[in-house]
Parts: C-alpha cells; structure tokens; sequence
C-alpha cells in the first residue's frame, strides 16, 4: 500500500478464482487425512500443546515487540495486530506435514481440533486483553 503501485485488473479476477480452489483443494486432501480415532489415547499431550500455543506463542510474540521497543508504532495497531495473528488456532494446514512426512497424523489432527476449542474459550478474553495492550 506505501509503495505507491497498484494492482492490475485482471489480476483480482485471477486471485477470485484460484485462491477459493487453492483452499478447497487442500480442504480435501487435508480432510483425508484427518484422524481423530486416538483422542482418547492423546488428548493430553494435544491439550498441552494446543495451551502451549496459546499462550505462550502470545506471550513471546508480545515480549518480542516490547524488547525491540515497536510497542507504540501505529498507535499500538502492529502490537494489537501481532497478538492477534500470534493468539489465532492452528491452520488446517498444520496437519500436511505430518501426512507428506509420515508423523504421528493422530497427534496433529487432536491438537487441531483442540487449538481450535481452546480459541473458542479464550476468545472473549480478547478485547480486554486487546484493550491492555492499546
């Protein structure tokens, strides 16, 4: 947006099309591959990593902006904004790498669906903690 240069026409047409075939695309393939069946056997190492992440990916994230002191650059919006994108679940596309590698896709599929839950709780916290941060 500051550089100044702007976007060809035909090129919102050609994102239109491809990015929605792109995400179906791996929809599909990572749908094949997900596997819940060992949620009794795992949810508590899924559970632990999905808290993990939830917290303390935030956390360092935050502490990262606040040691190279860009806490108040954009009025705070970069710092809100990290927070955010850092306190998000995990993508489905988490669980690929397990599958194209031959990891433990069980695990991955658990701690997806558990990162998903734990966002879902923690949500409501997020203006207030949004609003620590302004």
């Amino acid at each position: 947006n500051y550089s100044g240069y702007t976007r060809p026409d035909f090129f919102n047409n050609v994102v239109d099309l491809f990015v929605p075939i792109g995400t179906f695309s791996l929809m599909i393939a990572v749908g094949l591959s997900f596997q819940l069946g060992s949620l009794q056997r795992l949810w508590k190492q899924a559970l632990v990593l999905a808290l993990a992440k939830q917290f303390l990916v935030p956390i360092f994230a935050v502490s990262l902006v606040f040691l190279i002191g860009a806490q108040s650059a954009q009025d705070g919006l970069i710092l809100q904004s990290l927070f955010l994108l850092s306190a998000m679940p995990m993508a489905f596309i988490v669980l690929v790498p397990p599958a194209l590698y031959k990891l433990d896709q069980d695990l991955a599929s658990v701690t997806w669906m558990l990162s998903l839950i734990v966002f879902i709780l923690v949500l409501p916290s997020f203006p207030y903690l949004l609003s620590l941060l302004a």
